[in-house]
């Protein structure tokens, strides 16, 4: 679960038949990384949809706090919006987003439900993610990836981290050479060097790792000197009028060029025009995710467009 995030990254408004979110730039998903908006109770509940795997909550928590968790967990639902390669028209990866759905219980919300309650919840979205992601069939698309914020201290914990993540994904059949796992760049990294000896895994165990919001947090280039990524996506409000901004311009190509001599991929996120598109293109930019091109949806992997014209 992430902090309390910026309201202007992710609000989400969604009925059962409309597409999520105007705004929506895609981003993690993770319990306080939902929105702030509310949408309607579509969702099938996180504990059917895993078959009734039921986590089990360390003694250390209070009775309030596993109280709060147990009834938070029908109160999620999941969105999907994809991220698009536009030199070959092709959606190479769907991010998986957590949506509230009505009004939690008293006492439920992420931020006050404890770290470790936290982390179970957080893992029990991704959970959910995957599975519903695998009845939509996504584990079917050929090489298209699944997306999932993780937080960074939930990493250090093998109950809940991304090994846990990575069996239930075996368990599933979904394919842990097609997960990417996205650390928010607003997020405070505690161990640095434990994240990056965990993360120097990935290679072994197939799957992609992300720093997500880049520009937006504390930690920018910092974070990228302690931890080299298989992709970096820039933060929404870097791209906002790109084509109109020199600055931002300046600023996007240049961690282009970073990025492109450490081997490492770029994804512009919140793109919402199509000269943002054009100029996101002229720099070097392929893999785009933003409403131009899908806006989010409940429960659906919604079709891409707009990559001419």
């Amino acid at each position: 679960m992430h902090p309390q995030e910026n309201q202007d990254s992710k609000s989400a408004r969604q009925d059962n038949t409309a597409e999520a979110n105007q705004n929506d730039d895609g981003g993690g998903y993770m319990t306080a990384q939902v929105s702030a908006e509310w949408v309607p109770a579509k969702g099938v509940p996180a504990q059917e949809v895993l078959g009734q795997r039921h986590l089990s909550l360390a003694s250390s928590n209070t009775q309030a706090q596993t109280d709060a968790y147990k009834h938070a967990q029908p109160h999620f639902v999941v969105a999907y919006q994809p991220l698009v390669d536009v030199s070959t028209q092709q959606t190479v990866a769907y991010e998986a987003l957590i949506r509230r759905s009505g009004f939690l219980p008293a006492g439920a919300e992420p931020s006050r439900l404890g770290d470790e309650v936290q982390h179970q919840l957080d893992m029990l979205c991704r959970h959910k993610a995957m599975a519903q992601a695998c009845e939509l069939g996504l584990h079917k698309r050929g090489d298209t990836r699944l997306s999932l914020a993780i937080l960074p201290d939930a990493i250090y914990h093998e109950a809940t981290g991304v090994a846990a993540t990575l069996a239930m994904a075996d368990k599933l059949g979904f394919p842990r050479q097609r997960l990417i796992f996205d650390i928010s760049e607003r997020e405070y990294v505690r161990n640095p060097e434990l994240l990056r000896q965990i993360f120097a895994q990935h290679s072994s165990h197939q799957y992609q790792t992300a720093i997500t919001d880049f520009g937006s947090g504390h930690s920018g280039l910092g974070l990228l000197a302690d931890f080299q990524p298989d992709l970096v996506k820039l933060d929404r409000r870097l791209i906002r009028n790109l084509h109109n901004n020199f600055v931002r311009r300046e600023i996007v190509d240049g961690i282009v060029r970073i990025a492109q001599r450490l081997g490492i991929t770029v994804v512009a996120q919140g793109v919402e025009s199509k000269q943002e598109r054009n100029t996101l293109r002229d720099i070097g930019v392929r893999l785009m995710q933003g409403n131009l091109f899908a806006q989010a949806a409940l429960e659906r992997l919604p079709e891409p467009h707009n990559f001419e014209g």
